[in-house]
């Protein structure tokens, strides 16, 4: 089983039809779905076939009941924290034409997360440990849990992934700081910008490059061109093969991370991994909300897409 600890929100998205006209009405259309990187991941994880247990806070309201009732629907095993002081987290998502996002956050309860909320028996049956930078975001207490549960995963000798999940997040809390915190973890799944920043290069192969200094696993993800991953025995570019004509890229780099892991753990190939990935992703942006394809449970994910003769 994997264990997901990290941000739960309402999405309120928000697909354009035109330019903002501030002042007056612009045309869009509006929907609403769960959302979070970890409750993004944690979808893909147990639509691909994966047990997952997600460890995420929300506030007591209505926000709160409907991610509930949703989840309740799913595979994915939820353990509410509850917050009594802050509202569930929300974000309002943009989408311009070309699926491109911009999104206004308010974390709510996410950020009120503390160690003493992290117990021994969320551990239990756990194989795989995935964690995302948002978890570090928020305040003093949100770094002591994320260093604690990474501690705890280690001693128990999980395996570790991390996705750094902000560009400019990270760049407020300070990249070298994340990189010493994380040091030794397995997997590292950042996106472009935020391998510059961590960094301070702008060839992937140099990003990379520098980045297994303190990583086992290097996948580098690079929007609609792929991603480039590095280990000890391989260093390539692995290309998508699908082209984006739409769609929503809202949740893409979890899809793509989810896939990645729920692969490796079942084949133990990096490279093929990357492939799936990259396919899965595709999938993801096809349609709009961070997994709304996974939630249909399509059998072409299964009988198609996870193969061990995956294509590269």
């Amino acid at each position: 089983m994997i264990l997901v600890i990290g941000d739960i929100n309402l999405d309120i998205i928000v697909n354009l039809r035109e330019k903002i006209n501030f002042n007056t009405d612009s045309q869009s259309k509006i929907f609403f779905q769960e959302g979070g990187s970890a409750a993004n991941f944690s979808y893909w994880t147990a639509g691909l076939g994966q047990k997952v247990r997600l460890i995420a806070k929300t506030g007591r309201d209505l926000a709160a009941d409907y991610l509930e009732d949703e989840f309740k629907k799913s595979e994915v095993e939820f353990i509410n924290l509850t917050s009594e002081k802050k509202d569930t987290g929300r974000i309002v998502i943009l989408l311009n034409k070309t699926g491109q996002r911009t999104m206004l956050t308010d974390r709510g309860a996410n950020i009120t997360v503390n160690p003493m909320d992290i117990r021994d028996e969320y551990f239990e049956n756990i194989d795989h440990l995935h964690i995302g930078g948002y978890s570090f975001f928020g305040g003093t207490n949100m770094e002591k849990t994320a260093l604690k549960i990474i501690e705890r995963a280690k001693n128990l000798g999980i395996s570790i992934s991390f996705d750094p999940s902000s560009y400019s997040e990270l760049k407020n809390y300070g990249p070298k700081k994340i990189l010493k915190q994380t040091q030794g973890l397995d997997f590292i799944f950042p996106n472009y910008e935020e391998g510059k920043i961590l960094t301070n290069q702008e060839k992937p192969e140099e990003i990379v490059k520098i980045l297994m200094k303190y990583y086992k696993f290097v996948v580098l993800k690079l929007g609609d061109k792929g991603c480039y991953i590095k280990s000890e025995q391989i260093q390539k570019f692995v290309k998508q093969p699908h082209e984006a004509t739409g769609g929503d890229t809202t949740g893409a780099g979890d899809a793509f991370s989810a896939a990645f892991i729920v692969y490796y753990i079942k084949y133990n190939d990096f490279e093929k991994a990357a492939g799936y990935a990259n396919q899965i992703a595709f999938k993801c942006v096809e349609q709009f909300g961070g997994h709304s394809f996974i939630k249909k449970k399509d059998p072409v994910l299964d009988q198609k897409l996870f193969d061990e003769k995956t294509q590269i």
